[in-house]
């Protein structure tokens, strides 16, 4: 029942530590110019590898960045007006306009159209019937969508 107390007190017997510490140790030894040597050609080594990776780094750090922001501005050059056209086309789109009972989101799309647009809007857009498409069909839209029954 003691086995733990006593197990927690063992010492090595001073014959197996003396040759525990003959077995570490190497049957040879390095000489101090020779270890100096060594010392100095990884020294070396890791100083050049370091100059090496910072005159690469100098070198393809700006490269790769000025790469990149050529690329962002061709793609936007290249891509601006086919994006703006798919925006203008999907907000000239009146498929799902619903002017009978107009949402706020309607008058939200038609202010959007015309401050974002460059086209003129279908004639659907025309709420007030006025023959415009202007910001009067845009209050005139958000004021039917909040309009409340019972005057409340």
């Amino acid at each position: 029942m003691n086995d733990r107390n006593d197990n927690q007190n063992l010492e090595i017997p001073p014959d197996l530590q003396h040759h525990l510490q003959e077995a570490d140790r190497p049957d040879f030894t390095v000489p101090q110019e020779v270890d100096a040597f060594l010392h100095t050609r990884a020294a070396q080594h890791i100083a050049a590898r370091t100059t090496r990776r910072r005159h690469r780094l100098r070198i393809w750090l700006p490269t790769g960045l000025t790469g990149a922001a050529a690329a962002i501005i061709l793609m936007s050059v290249y891509l601006g007006p086919w994006w703006q056209s798919v925006n203008r086309s999907r907000a000239t789109q009146t498929a799902g306009l619903n002017l009978d009972d107009p949402t706020i989101l309607e008058a939200f799309a038609l202010a959007r159209l015309l401050k974002d647009s460059n086209d003129v809007p279908a004639p659907e857009w025309d709420y007030n019937a006025d023959g415009l498409i202007d910001s009067h069909d845009v209050d005139a839209l958000a004021a039917a969508a909040v309009h409340l029954e019972n005057g409340i």
